[in-house]
């Protein structure tokens, strides 16, 4: 499907509400692993750690515990999806501070304490200021989703590094991992003596 992604301030009318649609299914607009996120994998492998964008609906998202915002190749370390929220909106309206004050003229950012005709995002972000409520942590992620496409940033673009696993759990699944490698070792191992020892009987 076309998904013509731009900075709100530069967009047709309706934007907004093609916004809307792209977050309701993520995966019918944009490829889920681009150039980008394959970049960073190898950039940053992790037996634990997996890679992933923010193409896939927020309550999916909601999953995982993020480690981890990338962007244009600037990484943050973060421990909450609230922190990503968080990370995400500093970044954002000093970056597009005319994005900001449109969406603000628009009635579109009540939810973030930024009233039309009332002080400008980018100036109440300065005075720590900015203020938001969330019902649900999905709706924080879908939060998320808007912020980078109202600045005109494709969902996989954004990359988020993600630990899937609790540390008891990780613990159990690193168990694993290393009891198959060893395994394998001694699999590899015996397969070559065993070749060595044919082929010295055959010299």
């Amino acid at each position: 499907m076309s998904c013509p992604v731009t900075r709100y301030d530069r967009a047709p009318e309706g934007y907004a509400e093609s916004v809307a649609e792209w977050i309701a299914n993520p995966h019918a607009y944009f490829v889920a692993f681009g150039a980008e996120a394959r970049a960073f994998q190898k950039r940053h492998r992790s037996e634990r750690l997996r890679t992933m964008t923010l193409v896939a609906e927020a309550e999916k998202l909601t999953a995982f515990r993020p480690v981890c915002l990338s962007l244009d190749d600037s990484s943050e370390r973060v421990t909450s999806w609230a922190e990503v929220f968080s990370v995400a909106t500093s970044r954002l309206v000093a970056a597009c501070p005319e994005t900001f004050a449109a969406l603000q003229e628009a009635g579109e950012l009540t939810w973030l304490g930024c009233a039309p005709g009332g002080v400008a995002a980018d100036e109440l972000l300065a005075a720590g200021s900015l203020r938001s409520e969330f019902n649900s942590l999905e709706e924080v992620v879908a939060r998320v989703q808007w912020l980078f496409l109202m600045c005109g940033i494709k969902l996989n673009e954004v990359i988020v590094q993600v630990d899937p696993y609790t540390d008891d759990e990780w613990k159990s699944r690193k168990a694993e991992i290393d009891s198959r490698r060893a395994a394998d070792k001694a699999f590899m191992d015996g397969r070559r003596a065993a070749q060595k020892a044919w082929a010295e009987r055959h010299e």
